[in-house]
Order: C-alpha cells, then sequence, then structure tokens
C-alpha cells in the first residue's frame, strides 16, 4: 500500500478567470492568503509575520563589496542551533537573507553535531571574515572548560562580536525585533534569497496564541516561560534547600552543563542543565516569610532586571 499527496493551488483551478482569482485571494486577510491559495499551513490565531512569501522571497544576487555584512546566532541550548548571515544594502535600507543554517545535535557519519567545533565549521564558510553576533545566552559558562559559550565559538575560528548583541537602546526584548522585522517586509526593505529554506520554515511557525508569540508546534512561547533544570551544590546547594520554596523568585547565575545517558531502551538521549554558581534571592526568603506570619509571601518586584 502507497500513499500519494497531490496539493493544488488557486492556480490549479481553470474554471476561474484571472480577475475572478485576483479577487477571491484579495478577499482573504494577509495572514490567511498563503493557506487558503497555496496550502501552506499556518498555525494559531494568526501569523506573527502576516506577508505573503512571494513578496519577501527573491532570487541570490551577487552581494556588492560595499555592503554591510553579519552573522547571527542562536545557541540553541534548548532547542536547535541555528544561524543567518545578512546584508545591508544601505542606500535602498534593505536586508537581504542570504544564507540559514538549522541544526538539532545527533550523530552525522559517528561525530555529534550538537558542538560548537561543528556548527562552526558549518559557518566559516559564509566568510571568516564576517562579524558575527549572538545573544545573552553566550555568557554562560561552560562547566567542564569555564569558558563562556560565546568565547568557544570564537575559539574554533567564528569572528565573534566583543559583547552580546541588544537593540540600540541596550534591550533585547522579542516584541521589538519583531515589530522591527514586520515592517521592513511590508515596506519591501526586507528580501530572503530563495535558497534559504530554512528561513521560510521558520516563518511559518511563528504565530501568536492567546497574544503570546508561539514559534513551534509543541507551543514553544517565545516571551514565557522556558523551564531548565538548575543543579546547586554544597553552601549553594544547602541554601537553596532551607530558604528556597516553590514560587518565589531567585535569579541564578551559573555555566551550562551537557549530559548523555542511556535510557532502559537503550536508547541514547542527551540533556542540558545549569550549574549554579550563585543564587539571589528577588523575593523573602522562606524562613524570614514564616518567622513573619506569612508563609505565602512573593512580592513582585518591577525593577526585576529580566
Amino acid at each position: 500500500m502507497s500513499l500519494h499527496v497531490v496539493s493544488m493551488t488557486i492556480d490549479d483551478v481553470h474554471h476561474y478567470t484571472a480577475e475572478e482569482k485576483a479577487r477571491i485571494i484579495a478577499s482573504y486577510p494577509p495572514h490567511e492568503r498563503e493557506a487558503r491559495t497555496k496550502g501552506i499551513p499556518t498555525m494559531g490565531s494568526g501569523r506573527v509575520f502576516p506577508v505573503e512569501e512571494d513578496r519577501i522571497k527573491c532570487d541570490p544576487v551577487a552581494i556588492p563589496k560595499h555592503w554591510a555584512q553579519i552573522i547571527g546566532l542562536d545557541f540553541g541550548i534548548d532547542h536547535p542551533f541555528a544561524a543567518a548571515r545578512l546584508a545591508w544594502d544601505r542606500d535602498a535600507d534593505c536586508v537581504y537573507v542570504t544564507h540559514g543554517y538549522r541544526q538539532r545535535g545527533g550523530y552525522e557519519n559517528g561525530e555529534w553535531t550538537g558542538n560548537p567545533a561543528y556548527h562552526a565549521a558549518q559557518i566559516k564558510g559564509w566568510g571568516e571574515w564576517v562579524p558575527v553576533v549572538w545573544p545573552h545566552d553566550g555568557l554562560a559558562q561552560d562547566r567542564q572548560s569555564g569558558e563562556r559559550l560565546a568565547d568557544l565559538y570564537r575559539k574554533h575560528g567564528l569572528n565573534m562580536h566583543a559583547e552580546r548583541a541588544t537593540h540600540r537602546d541596550g534591550s533585547n526584548g522579542v516584541e521589538a525585533g519583531i515589530m522591527d522585522m514586520l515592517e521592513r517586509m511590508q515596506t519591501g526593505r526586507f528580501k530572503v534569497f530563495s535558497t534559504v529554506g530554512e528561513f521560510f520554515e521558520e516563518m511559518r511557525l511563528y504565530h501568536r496564541k492567546d497574544g503570546k508569540v508561539i514559534k513551534d508546534r509543541d507551543g514553544y512561547r517565545v516571551e514565557d516561560t522556558e523551564w531548565h533544570r538548575i543543579t546547586c551544590f554544597n553552601g549553594v546547594g544547602k541554601t537553596v534547600e532551607e530558604y528556597v520554596a516553590k514560587g518565589m523568585k531567585v535569579m541564578v547565575r551559573g555555566r551550562i552543563h551537557y549530559t548523555s545517558w542511556t535510557d532502559q531502551d537503550d536508547v541514547k538521549r542527551y540533556g542540558t542543565e545549569i550549574i549554579a554558581d550563585e543564587v539571589t534571592f528577588l523575593t523573602r526568603a522562606r524562613q524570614a516569610s514564616e518567622q513573619s506570619g506569612n508563609g505565602n509571601d512573593t512580592t513582585e518586584d518591577d525593577d526585576i532586571p529580566f
């Protein structure tokens, strides 16, 4: 038994005239047009980028030497590692996505692909001279070497920027970046080479649900709670055990540790945890709250820096 899938778009409906097709397409909301006319799936209550892909897709062109170029990394601590190379035509104020790379850790020809050495080798082919910018999680330290994650990539030959990337005001909010991209898309100042399929696959997954930005089929929220395993040793562990209770806010500084094990089905598993070097209380400690007669004191602090 075999399965064969045939996709049909509105262009395959021959009993409509070109004018009728245009009228039908225009009647759909922008964020639904690709799904209704081409069968490209959308999720949630609406796409984050309600722009037709053909509007931003372009054929690859030679990048002039005077155009500014940059590479952006997403380290992929609890999701696939990703990178994109961009070129900026200053005269037209247009940004082009020229290259894309995405890799979830796994074994390929006997080699583990979820490490800095492997990722750097894939990206250096884009030009070792191109500066590379990275997000705040690049400040985390590797447990075994003690080096910052960003420094590990620098060690493997990438031209890493000295500091983490931020907006001009020093913030790193996701929504501000999305709005800037959307404005450029809608005004013809953001183009993606047709060869960068990874970008369009990712773009189709970004949608909104209950006002939140969701980025994948598993419901991962870009600006919502993320869960991490945090391990505390020695004095830090004793302090946490004695004073920290569920619902408290704490700030943890530490380093990333990658683990692997074989489960009961003899399947190799991989995980990531944070080894805490310092835990700072942002709400009242449990013991102090109990002594004051209020065991549920989790006072909010609007000045918490995240």
